[in-house]
């Protein structure tokens, strides 16, 4: 990370970030479950969990944001004490004690509390964090005399994502949560919240206004579009058949077997608003936290010939 330099015209000193604890465990598990004359059922199974504690910072350095885009709504990063990794609002909405969101009476807008003015308010109250609580894949394989059927479940438990993408089509009015317009009150709504003294929330607001001022890229407001990114993969499944040598012997060969392939079938779980939970546009911890305008996994098919002479 980069801390201030004794020469101010340097533009700062790269340090070592700080101290990360790191405990988890892999573990990876085959069995045959069942084994008969004609039929085998394998299974492998591979899982894995991590947590990443921030011990140290640089000195004087009490949290630290990684590399990010400014475009998006949000900042990831370490804080000393807390899970790596953290998701950081750059706006916060103002609530009650009780949770409530607190509204501008005038305007009938969500009171906002924004992280240049409420650092550490902002700090406090991080939205989510990107490391998911476990990963794990399971494959089961079944053959039955020459013929094998496999599959491959890819899978994410926990962890949180925030959808720009819904973001941006909240702001355009084309995600679903906009479909509330106010049509039977002039294009009018009132937003569920109380006053500043703790008064129910009268005051109505133009649809557009309200979704326009929630959504977007940059100033979205964050909290409003975070999932819990785990999801449940079909990421591959294969069915093929080995022919037996009995009827191979009047060929010149000594195997022959085909298969057909499919791969990124569906997810059977997720959170996400029609979007990749998976998220990431590169390979930076920052991206982790994003789905932004995602292109979906390609689906693809397959069929394969090995012969051995």
């Amino acid at each position: 990370m980069k801390i201030p330099a004794p020469a101010p015209w340097s533009g700062g000193q790269m340090v070592n970030a700080g101290l990360i604890v790191n405990k988890g465990f892999e573990l990876s598990l085959y069995a045959t479950v069942v084994q008969t004359k004609d039929f085998t059922f394998d299974m492998n199974v591979n899982m894995s969990k991590n947590k990443s504690l921030v011990k140290e910072l640089a000195e004087g350095v009490d949290y630290m944001y990684f590399n990010g885009d400014s475009y998006f709504p949000v900042n990831v990063g370490a804080r000393v004490g807390k899970p790596l990794g953290e998701i950081y609002a750059k706006s916060l909405y103002k609530r009650s004690d009780d949770g409530q969101l607190i509204i501008n009476e005038s305007t009938g807008r969500p009171v906002k509390v924004a992280s240049d003015n409420a650092l550490e308010y902002v700090l406090d109250n991080p939205i989510g964090n990107i490391e998911p609580k476990m990963l794990m894949s399971v494959a089961p394989t079944f053959s039955y005399k020459g013929i094998t059927l496999s599959a491959l479940f890819d899978m994410k438990f926990g962890g949180e994502i925030v959808s720009v993408s819904e973001a941006m089509a909240t702001s355009s009015g084309l995600a679903k949560r906009t479909e509330n317009r106010g049509e039977g009150n002039d294009w009018m709504i009132v937003v569920p919240g109380v006053y500043e003294d703790g008064r129910t929330n009268t005051t109505p607001i133009s649809a557009q206004t309200y979704y326009q001022s929630l959504g977007g890229s940059s100033a979205a407001m964050a909290e409003e579009f975070v999932y819990d990114a785990s999801y449940i993969k079909l990421k591959e499944l294969a069915i093929g058949y080995r022919f037996p040598a009995k009827m191979l012997k009047a060929t010149p060969l000594n195997t022959l077997s085909v298969s057909f392939v499919a791969r990124n079938l569906a997810y059977l779980l997720k959170h996400t608003p029609g979007t990749s939970p998976e998220g990431g546009y590169d390979t930076t911890m920052f991206s982790q936290a994003i789905d932004f305008t995602a292109v979906p996994y390609t689906r693809t098919f397959g069929f394969s010939i090995n012969v051995g002479f």
